[in-house]
């Protein structure tokens, strides 16, 4: 799903802005970048000063939404995603930009070598199969970090409205592809394949705990899709 999304409207699936479906961001892409930009000087300045500006990590990174953005910020970049498709896309447009920093991973290739300063992975988590792989991922992050080093993820906990939690176009996706409808056709007719997942702030907490964290913030984000989304700021200690 995410190499045919990739491949056919990358930065709406990146940035699921529902007017932009089916290539709105194309003549936008400006546009498309600052959210990117603005969204990384809110993290960086709610982490403060004190982290390093050598090495960072967009997990999840997709079309580069934040990637260049810390690119500006950082000395060396990661880039890791699942899709080859947008990792294709991101190098393109970090080579038209004159950004030699960026290093696209693909994420089954994706070591950790705890020499990270930051790791970063907003509207990523939510679309992983189940809560296992949320959980798995954030312990991968901070296995990733320095000592010192922050991550900064969000995951929704919990669905605000009924819709959004039986997610019927999920669904709906679903059966028709097992009644082997192209992807494709069904994203034309509004139908993506995007699932979600939710998982309590208890679970996140112990799973960076035990990777070695320490939580200095959970906060809630980004209300108004029918999720509740909390950010997390943490700091691996060990």
């Amino acid at each position: 799903m995410w190499e045919t999304l990739g491949d056919t409207d990358p930065d709406w699936a990146v940035l699921t802005d529902p007017g932009r479906r089916r290539g709105g961001w194309d003549s936008d892409l400006e546009a498309f970048y600052a959210t990117g930009r603005a969204e990384v000087d809110e993290v960086l300045d709610e982490i403060g000063a004190e982290v390093r500006r050598a090495r960072a990590t967009d997990w999840g990174s997709g079309t580069g939404r934040l990637t260049l953005a810390l690119a500006a910020q950082f000395t060396d970049v990661t880039a890791v995603d699942v899709s080859t498709t947008m990792l294709d896309t991101l190098a393109a447009r970090a080579a038209q930009r004159g950004v030699t920093n960026v290093h696209p991973v693909r994420l089954e290739d994706f070591r950790p070598g705890g020499d990270q300063d930051l790791v970063v992975c907003l509207l990523v988590l939510q679309h992983l199969p189940d809560r296992a792989a949320v959980l798995a991922a954030a312990r991968t992050m901070v296995a990733a970090l320095t000592i010192g080093g922050r991550v900064v993820l969000e995951v929704p906990d919990r669905a605000l409205t009924a819709r959004a939690a039986l997610q019927p176009r999920y669904h709906a996706y679903r059966a028709l592809r097992l009644a082997r409808v192209s992807p494709r056709w069904l994203h034309r007719h509004g139908l993506s394949g995007i699932s979600m997942v939710t998982v309590s702030s208890e679970q996140v907490r112990s799973a960076l705990e035990q990777a070695g964290a320490t939580v200095e913030v959970a906060r809630v984000v980004r209300p108004g899709d029918g999720h509740r989304y909390v950010r997390y700021v943490a700091r691996r200690v060990r």
